[in-house]
Order: C-alpha cells, then structure tokens, then sequence
C-alpha cells in the first residue's frame, strides 16, 4: 500500500471516529454532568497516555544529542514540572463569579482547558513553522 492510501484510509478512519462520537450528542441521557465528566476523564486520560509513551520518550531521545543523560532527565523532569505548575497557577488565579453557567466547576474546567490548550498549542505552532 502506498502512502497516499494509507493517508486516505487513516484520514477516513479519523473522520468516522469523530461522526461516531458526535451520535452521542443526539442521545438524551438524565444526567448530562455525569457524561461531560467521563468525556473529559477520558481526554485527559488519552492525553496522559500520549505524554507518557510518545512525547516524553521523543523529548528525551532529543535532549540526549545535545546533553548527558543526567542532564537530559533533568530537563525534561524540569520542564514536565513547569507545565504543571503553570495548570496550577491558572486553576488558582481563574476568577470563581460565574454568572452565565449553572455548572460554575464544569464551567472552570473549561476554561481551564481551554487556557492549557492555547498555552500548549503556541510553542507547538512555532516549532513547526521553524522546521518548515
């Protein structure tokens, strides 16, 4: 199979598993907190498991051309610590008063997540435009 079928077919495969995810959107269910609590259980569980066996083992493998193993750990550990630092001081600094939101915890979650999102996604963004 050559690259442009396999691009075809994982891009088909992604598309069908985003339209299999919105039918549950259609579906009235009681408790409608409980199921936005298990659907960001379940990203934030998918995203832990990304950092842990992808973007961790690459960060390091990266590290270790330019720095000793100690020091490669080092920064890593170092840097996995200023991310949940910085997901701490937004979750203490994010103001309580909601006035629009029934939910005010699902409401700081996200907006939480949205604020971890933009911060992850602007130096993505730029190491991308650099190896371009």
């Amino acid at each position: 199979m050559n690259n442009i079928n396999m691009a075809f077919l994982l891009t088909t495969i992604a598309g069908f598993s985003t339209l299999l995810g919105t039918i549950l959107i259609f579906i009235k269910f009681k408790n409608t907190n409980k199921i936005i609590c298990a659907a960001l259980s379940f990203a934030s569980a998918v995203m832990i498991c990304i950092s842990i066996t992808d973007l961790v083992p690459e960060s390091i493998s990266m590290l270790s051309l330019n720095f000793n193993s100690f020091l490669t750990c080092l920064l890593c550990l170092i840097f996995i610590v200023i991310g949940i630092v910085i997901s701490m001081l937004i979750d203490f600094y994010l103001p309580n008063n909601y006035n629009k939101s029934n939910n005010k915890a699902l409401y700081k979650v996200g907006i939480i997540s949205m604020l971890a999102i933009i911060l992850h996604n602007i130096p993505e963004d730029c190491s991308c435009n650099v190896s371009w």
